[in-house]
Order: C-alpha cells, then structure tokens, then sequence
C-alpha cells in the first residue's frame, strides 16, 4: 500500500514464490495463478507446520524409466518454508486500480542474472551478512533472491520495495555503492492511520497535492538519516523533522495588512459592479462581499502550502 501512495505506478507480483530451505540446502520456484490451484495467503500455522517438518530433494535422470527409483541427493530439516503471494490483493483492489497498479512476473534475462550473481557472490562474503545468516543454504535465499530483485529493477530504471526479512542485502547493496534508497517509505509508514484500506489508498492518489506530500517526506525522512542517530532512534528523529515542517507551513499565514489589503480590491471591485449594473440593485453590493469572502480566502490558500490539507486528511480520525 505504501508503495502505492510514493509512486506513480506499481507493479506487483503476480503468482507464488515457494521456497523450503534448510541446514542442508533447499529450492525455490515460481508458481504462476491456476484456476485448478488459487492462490492464497500462508497462515502462519501453516507455515510454522511446514517448517517443523523435514526437506528431502529426489532427482533421477531425464530419460529414465517410469518406475526407476529417485536418488535422495538432500536431507534436511526444514528452516524456511514460505508461500509467497500477493494474489488475494486482487479481490480487494477497488475499480479503476489497473490505472497505477498491475500484477505481473518478469522473466530473467541473461545479462541482469549475470549481474545478479556478480553482486551475491559479494554479498556472500558480506561480514553483516554472515554473522545474520551463519548457514551458508539460509544466506543464499536472501542473498540471491535480493540481488536478482535489484537487478531487474536496475534494468527498468524503476524502485523497488522489499520486506524488512530482505533489508539486510539491500543495506549491503548501499554500502558497496549498488544501490539508493528511495526516501520516503519510513515516515509515511508512521502516519498512515490504522485500517487503511485500498479505497483509502484510490481516495488519497486522486489528491492533488500528493506529489508535493511526497517530496516533503523524503525531504523529512532525509533530515533525520543525516543526523546519523541510531536506527531505533531514526522514527523519533523523522516524527521531530516532519513536526518542524508542518509548523513552518502552517506559520505560512499572510499578514493581518495583507488580507486587508486583498479585501479592499475585493471590495472596490464590487463597487464598481454596481455602478456598472443600474437599475439592478444590490448585484454590486453582493458580489463585492462574495469577492471579499473569496480573496482572503485565496490568500490563506496561496500562503499555505497544498499538502497540509493531505496532511489533516490522514490525521482525521477514522469512523
């Protein structure tokens, strides 16, 4: 959803990623949406099921006999078991989400695989890495699947969003100089009220100040990273710098003279709408007042800056 409301366009995607990994070693495919087999969300019962069960790996050779036995080439107990899917988002997406939302799933080409495994044979040796994943199987499922992410997202010139399970690779992307972050995410996460839903998400992208809302949370989110605080104090630091730039908006008021002076012209104006106007009294008189009403109201909206309105929008409280 978050990714939603920071860019213009987001493809999601489409099908099931399962992958079952252990000590001992693991697979992973991609499983595209079937009538036959729906996809659906992995309970996390079902998942804590399957990884308390054990992993075996059987191959036997393509032109072998129907009833040639499989040899047992993996063994293990099973660490990671995940059913990754976005597909149920489907039913909740309101009408006319297609316009900034699609599903899809990109093939691999050659040349991003190639630099996908140039940058994890680096991560591999990653010292942060290692000492998070210590098992050489578990680290090659973050590693490999990050970096391919990346890489692909590098040959459409696009962002990418990423779990926190995957951050560690993208962090280790940025040191080595690889990759950028795209700013902005952490502190929409911290005002985007409880409950929202996808209808929320079409109301807020229909705004038209969202744009403006975004550069201020990167700009936010860019003060606090450069004051180099730890990580558990970078939400307090985003909460004060995105506090110091609501007050400067708001603090954006014309002056008492100005909005006297903008009344005036209003008011001069409807003067001489009457005077044009004979025989039809009180049109001048009223439209005057209606143009005093409207110029100081401009104003105000001229000095305060569009996006404070997408601001209340979040901050008002949900029914």
């Amino acid at each position: 959803m978050l990714a939603c409301l920071l860019h213009d366009r987001v493809m999601i995607e489409g099908g099931t990623w399962r992958a079952s990994t252990g000590p001992s070693g693991g697979w992973t495919f991609w499983e595209p949406p079937t009538t036959e087999r729906p996809a659906r969300w992995q309970s996390p019962r079902r998942r804590g099921r399957a990884q308390g069960g054990n992993l075996y790996f059987q191959v036997r050779a393509s032109d072998a006999l129907a009833d040639a036995p499989f040899h047992r080439i993996v063994e293990s107990t099973t660490t990671l078991a995940w059913e990754a899917t976005f597909e149920p988002f489907k039913d909740e997406l309101p009408k006319g989400a297609s316009k900034w939302l699609s599903f899809g799933h990109l093939p691999d080409p050659q040349e991003v695989s190639d630099i996908a495994a140039s940058w994890a044979r680096i991560d591999d040796l990653d010292p942060r890495l290692q000492q998070l994943w210590p098992n050489s199987f578990i680290r090659d499922l973050f590693v490999k699947t990050t970096d391919l992410d990346l890489a692909l997202s590098a040959g459409l010139a696009a962002a990418i969003s990423v779990d926190s399970a995957h951050g560690p690779v993208v962090a280790a992307r940025m040191r080595a100089g690889e990759a950028e972050p795209v700013l902005g995410q952490r502190a929409l996460h911290l005002y985007l009220p409880m409950g929202f839903t996808w209808a929320d998400i079409a109301e807020l992208r229909r705004h038209k100040a969202l744009t403006e809302y975004r550069a201020v949370l990167r700009d936010v989110e860019t003060l606090a990273m450069d004051k180099a605080v730890p990580l558990h104090d970078l939400d307090g630091a985003i909460r004060e710098a995105y506090a110091d730039r609501v007050a400067k908006a708001e603090a954006r008021r014309p002056t008492a003279w100005a909005k006297v002076a903008i009344g005036a012209i209003g008011m001069v104006a409807g003067v001489v709408g009457e005077l044009a106007v004979p025989g039809t009294p009180g049109v001048g008189a009223v439209a005057g007042a209606a143009a005093h009403l409207t110029a100081t109201e401009a104003a105000d909206r001229a000095a305060r800056p569009r996006w404070l309105s997408l601001d209340a929008r979040l901050r008002r409280p949900r029914p």
